[in-house]
This record gives structure tokens, C-alpha cells and sequence, in this order.
């Protein structure tokens, strides 16, 4: 292979002008070996040859110059926050170690040992024959013990300073920007990946959580305007299942966590509370992820059999739905893959004709459930990166998109005029660009339910809802 010849050339001093000249003709001979299987590929599979050229291609483009601009970092602002999560942190240790002693919180042995002298608490242990701290056993103890709760908050910081506070310093680049890459081939789902920093993963909710996305800012004089899809993978849910309930829910702008947890709880529409739609968008959402009675069990704090009665009651209001999964089923058994609407494949490892529902694997489901769905969100996601770039930027040019997190796009925007100090005052040229980008978005693909983007303006990435 050339990649032979090219070691022996590097090893040997790049000296030899005959293994310069064979390292060309092998690379030239290779890589026209690749675009041929390419074109043949393409010839057969039209569907993924469109999703090549008309969305990834595209895309690589978009994010080499999303890296190339980057994401203004208030420096200020985070030495505040790392300040102010420090002196949290130190106080919360100390206020643990006052009634369990000189005990290292790092160390599940030290601190499942003093658990269980100190608060007589009852912890299950691990395969090493520890007790098992984890957060999954703490959790359901903190409302009786505060020591858990400041225990679990003082974990929180902890990973918040050490994973989204101090790294953030050495990725600031010499124009106070960080430049984060994003990777297109990481996820099988074909979602963009991002490392250095990753981004992507930046707490979104509670006090630390804005904390954190307050010092992602825009420059003096400029704006962030974020937009990002509603209920972007429950809409695909209902356009590839075409489930009626779900369609009218939606059509008629209901919220449809309401929905689920009115037919699932048998409460009506106008008596669904905070705790009831937390119920009911935990099944949605664990419908979308593939989730089986045992894995809603934790979310749901209930049984195995609770769970698979309420599974049992979901799919029968939603029947649309199941007849989409076991659609999927089907065809999975006899294609041995699944497609997202762009043709997207992944084939599903272990999968044979005569495999009855009851018998698949977790893992099998999982992608089964899964990936059509949320591989479909983020091919949308990316239809919209290049629908905007092709037809809104080059309208406003002092306009940049500079973070893609899942969902949602974040602009930044640089007014002609100056910003006045009032936010209720934002230049006219902000909105119509902001109007610009929804439309463009709610267009960039057409679903059989209203897509709607939800957007928002701010100075720094936690004022965008």
C-alpha cells in the first residue's frame, strides 16, 4: 500500500526521488479507487448520494468556518463564575466533612463508609464488594437527608468548575475567542460532534447552568440571537408514524406532554400540573429514545410493571405510533437496517427474519426506536445550517453563525447602528434578520405537522431561551 512507501520515504530522509515519484502514482491510484466505489455507491443508493452532496458536503464548509470565527469569551466574567463555584465548592466541603469528618468526597469507599456509620443510611454494594454511591442510589435518599443533597451538590460544582470553568482558560485563543471543532462522522445518528472544548454538553438548565453559558458572549456592540426547533424529534414522530392523535395535538399548537399525561393519568386537558406533564414528556421523549419499561422505571419512580402498563396505555393512545415501530420491525428484518427520512442507514447487528418483537435486544430496540428519529432531527438540523447559510447570510453580512447545539443555531450580530442600552430597543435590522432566520429554518424542510423555531436575543449565550 502507499502508506508503506510513504514511511519508507519519511524513514529514510525523503531522499529518494523514485520513492518520492511511486508515493504519487500509489496516492493518485488509491484515491481514484475510492471515487470510483464512490460513484458506484451513489448510482445505487440515490437517497444517501442526495444526502451527501446536497447536506454533508455543504455542512463541512459551514463548520470549518463556524471554527474559523469562533465564540467570544467574556474573560471577566468567567473568573467570576470560577470564583464564585470555587467558594461554593470549599463551602459545601466543609459543611459535609463537619458532620462526616475528615473524609475524601472523591473517594466512594471513604464517603460510602461514612454514609453508612454517620446517617445509618442503607446502600447496595458494588461487584468489588464497596458501598456504591453513585448518583442513581444517592438521589432517591436526598429528600430525607440534607447531608446527601449538599453531598450531590457539592458533585455538581465539582464536575461544573472542572469540566466547563478551568479548561475553558486554555482554549481561549489570542482574539478572546474560543474555536471549538465540530466532527460530522462521530455520531452514528449523524449528529455533530465537538471537541476542544465540546460545547455541545454545556449544562442548559438550574442556577450553575446559566452560570456557565454567561460568560458565551457577544462582542461590545454586537448580539447573539438563538433559534432552535420545538419539539423538533415529536414532530418528525408524528410525520413519519402519521399517528392522529399526535397530528391534531400539534396542528392545533397543544401542548402534547399535556396530551400525553391528560390520557395517561385519565385527568382532563385543564387539570395536567408541572408534576403530570413532567410525567407525560418523560414518556414522549422516552418513546422518541427507544426507552423500555425497565429503563423508565428510575425516571418514572415506579415498577417494571407500572411502567410497562403505562408503555402498555401509551401505545394504545398513540396506536399510529405503534404501528410505525412495528413497521420499523418489518422492515429492519428484511432490509437488516433502518433509514432516517434522508436515507441515513444503520443497520441493526444480531437481526434475523424469524426474530419475534418480544426477543430483541436492548440495544437492537434502541437503535431501532432511535435512530430514524433523532438521525432525521439532525439531518434537518443540518438542512437548515445550509438553507440559512445559502439564503439569509449572504443578506446580512454582519451576521456569523458560530454555534450549532443540536436543535438550535446561534448567531452573532454585529448592528450597523449602535445597540442602545434599553433591550426592548434592539435596532430594526436584528429583528428582520431574526425573522429572516425562523422563516428559513421553518422552511428548510417540510413535515406533515407545523414546524415552528422558537427564537430569542440576548448579549450572552444564558439570555437566549
Amino acid at each position: 500500500m502507499w502508506y508503506h512507501t510513504l514511511a519508507h520515504f519519511l524513514l529514510s530522509g525523503g531522499e529518494s526521488l523514485d520513492d518520492a515519484e511511486l508515493l504519487v502514482q500509489y496516492g493518485v491510484s488509491d484515491l481514484d479507487a475510492v471515487r470510483t466505489a464512490q460513484e458506484k455507491q451513489f448510482l445505487t443508493l440515490p437517497k444517501l448520494s442526495k444526502l451527501y452532496t446536497l447536506i454533508e458536503l455543504p455542512v463541512s464548509q459551514i463548520i470549518t468556518q463556524m471554527h474559523e470565527v469562533g465564540i467570544h469569551i467574556d474573560r471577566a466574567r468567567l473568573d467570576e463564575v470560577q470564583v464564585q463555584l470555587t467558594q461554593t465548592r470549599t463551602d459545601l466541603s466543609a459543611k459535609i466533612k463537619k458532620t462526616l469528618g475528615e473524609v475524601n468526597l472523591n473517594s466512594p469507599k471513604q464517603l460510602g463508609d461514612a454514609l453508612v456509620t454517620t446517617l445509618k443510611v442503607t446502600l447496595p454494594k458494588t461487584k468489588t464488594g464497596q458501598w456504591s454511591t453513585g448518583v442513581d442510589v444517592l438521589t432517591p435518599l436526598a429528600p430525607q437527608h440534607e447531608l446527601i443533597r449538599d453531598i450531590l451538590e457539592f458533585r455538581a460544582v465539582d464536575k461544573i468548575l472542572g469540566t466547563y470553568v478551568e479548561p475553558i482558560h486554555t482554549f481561549i485563543a489570542e482574539d478572546g475567542r474560543i474555536h471549538p471543532t465540530y466532527i460530522q462522522t462521530a455520531a452514528a445518528t449523524g449528529r455533530l460532534a465537538c471537541k476542544d472544548p465540546n460545547i455541545q454538553s454545556t449544562p442548559i438548565l438550574g442556577e450553575y447552568g446559566a452560570m456557565v453559558r454567561s460568560y458565551y458572549t457577544a462582542p461590545p456592540g454586537s448580539l447573539l440571537i438563538g433559534c432552535d426547533y420545538s419539539q423538533q424529534e415529536l414532530r418528525i414522530l408524528a410525520h413519519v408514524s402519521g399517528d392522529a392523535k399526535l397530528h391534531e395535538a400539534f396542528a392545533k399548537g397543544i401542548d402534547v406532554h399535556v396530551v400525553t399525561a391528560s390520557e395517561i393519568l385519565g385527568i382532563p386537558l385543564d387539570q395536567v400540573d408541572k408534576a403530570a406533564r413532567t410525567i407525560g414528556k418523560t414518556l414522549n421523549f422516552g418513546i422518541v429514545y427507544g426507552e423500555t419499561a425497565f429503563g423508565l422505571t428510575r425516571q418514572l419512580n415506579k415498577s417494571p410493571a407500572e411502567c410497562s402498563e403505562i408503555l402498555k396505555k401509551y401505545f394504545e393512545t398513540y396506536s399510529g405510533v405503534k404501528q410505525y415501530f412495528d413497521n420499523l420491525l418489518t422492515g429492519a428484518k428484511i432490509h437488516g437496517k433502518v433509514e432516517t427520512m434522508y436515507g441515513r442507514m444503520r443497520g441493526i447487528p444480531g437481526l434475523s427474519l424469524g426474530t419475534p418483537a418480544k426477543f430483541l435486544k436492548g440495544e437492537q430496540e434502541r437503535i431501532l426506536k432511535n435512530f430514524p428519529i433523532q438521525g432525521s432531527a439532525a439531518d434537518m438540523t443540518k438542512a437548515a445550517m445550509v438553507k440559512v447559510t445559502r439564503d439569509v447570510l449572504p443578506q446580512y453580512p454582519q451576521a456569523r453563525l458560530i454555534m450549532q447545539i443540536h436543535d438550535e443555531l446561534i448567531f452573532e450580530y454585529t448592528p450597523s447602528s449602535v445597540i442602545p442600552p434599553r433591550r426592548d430597543l434592539v435596532p430594526p435590522e436584528v429583528y428582520a434578520f431574526q425573522k429572516a432566520v425562523v422563516e428559513s429554518m421553518q422552511n428548510a424542510v417540510k413535515l406533515s405537522v407545523p414546524v415552528v423555531v422558537e427564537s430569542s436575543i440576548g448579549t450572552n449565550w444564558s439570555m437566549l431561551k
